[in-house]
């Protein structure tokens, strides 16, 4: 027997199946008690405590008060500090019930976020303020598992390094923070790696993503064009058919200040008061924004996971007809530049996901490339 072939069923017998998912399960959990037992408490919290308590009532000055009053008394008192004081925005924040009304529509479209905080704050009789870690840490811990179950082969070597890849993409973020990051991260994985495996499932995932962050629209988007360029089944157009229709009525059911207004805000100036805003006119603030917003992703640790990413496939995949290799390099990297074209700011917890994939994927190669070298020896040597 080739000493490959006998890998591979020492690898897949049941026991250390059951070890390797135990293993996993055990990441997963460290980063639940991590994002529940630490959050970071970072400003989008008092945007979603303010989302949830104005739509169930609260206007004007009670909104404020209630709002600022819940996050106070889950942060320290120098977190709270920094929360109100750190510049002139957030202050006016703190302070003008206005302008803490006019940062709503940032955040009542996370539909699906908004609605798990809810639940678990009722079910578990927390606070608005808890729930936001609580629901980004039990959802990035499941990613992690879905992570782990469906993308990390039973190879010791490559199990040991599972953390040290989930550590260098930044899952850690996306336990601890008050995003609907984590809970994006898993429908993404979800979607993507049931695509390619050309399962119909991938349907619901997608579907749901744009009710999680509208911008993600894009995934759906680049992995229904791959499908229907690579194998001409009509099926695949409901990956973005389906998503494309909640986004448009999360939109339309949730209308924000627009693509252009938001991109201003976000990456030109934090206006405290976006309702009463101009967008600039002048082309040299865009300009600025993107060059930070490249610099800032070519200068990140998840620039060399990508290269490292891309540079694998090319050097060992380049032989192998792999639609699923050559889908996952097409749609990641697809995503990651489309999503910065239309919206130029490397945020880690924004891309965490993608580097995770990225980084494992590269680690299977490295093992089928070592395993190819292996039979070509026995075959030579028999």
């Amino acid at each position: 027997m080739k000493l490959s072939a006998r890998l591979k069923i020492i690898a897949m017998t049941p026991v250390k199946r059951k070890v390797a998912l135990l293993f996993g399960a055990a990441i997963a959990i460290f980063y639940l008690v991590c994002g529940i037992v630490k959050p970071e408490m970072n400003w989008d919290v008092i945007g979603y405590v303010a989302t949830l308590h104005y739509n169930e009532g609260l206007r004007d000055q009670k909104l404020l008060e209630r709002t600022f009053a819940e996050v106070k008394a889950h942060t320290s008192t120098e977190t709270f500090r920094a929360l109100t004081e750190e510049n002139d925005y957030r202050k006016t924040i703190y302070s003008n019930d206005v302008a803490l009304t006019q940062q709503i529509p940032f955040y009542q479209g996370r539909v699906v976020y908004l609605q798990a905080i809810r639940t678990v704050s009722q079910n578990f009789s927390i606070s608005f303020a808890q729930a936001t870690y609580v629901v980004s840490a039990t959802f990035t811990a499941l990613t992690i598992f879905i992570l782990f179950f469906l993308l990390t082969p039973n190879l010791l070597w490559i199990l040991l390094l599972f953390p040290y890849v989930l550590k260098i993409a930044g899952f850690m973020e996306l336990s601890t923070f008050s995003t609907p990051d984590g809970t994006t991260a898993l429908f993404a994985v979800l979607g993507l790696l049931l695509a390619m495996k050309r399962s119909l499932w991938a349907v619901l995932p997608l579907t749901i993503l744009p009710a999680i962050r509208t911008d993600f629209i894009i995934l759906p988007a680049f992995i229904a064009a791959y499908l229907l360029w690579t194998e001409r089944k009509l099926k695949h157009s409901l990956f973005f058919v389906l998503p494309l229709v909640v986004y448009f009525l999360v939109n339309k059911l949730f209308p924000n200040y627009g693509y252009l207004k938001v991109f201003d805000f976000t990456l030109i100036a934090n206006n405290p008061l976006p309702a009463e805003m101009d967008v600039h006119k002048e082309i040299a603030p865009y300009l600025e924004a993107y060059k930070n917003g490249f610099s800032t992703m070519i200068g990140h640790k998840h620039f060399i996971i990508f290269a490292l990413f891309i540079f694998g496939w090319l050097k060992l995949q380049r032989n192998r007809k792999s639609l699923e290799a050559n889908g996952l390099v097409a749609i990641i990297t697809g995503f990651v530049l489309a999503h910065m074209t239309l919206f130029p700011a490397y945020y880690q917890r924004f891309f965490a996901w993608c580097a995770a994939i990225a980084g494992l994927q590269l680690l299977i190669w490295l093992q089928q490339s070592k395993q190819l070298k292996t039979d070509v020896r026995a075959n030579e040597e028999s």
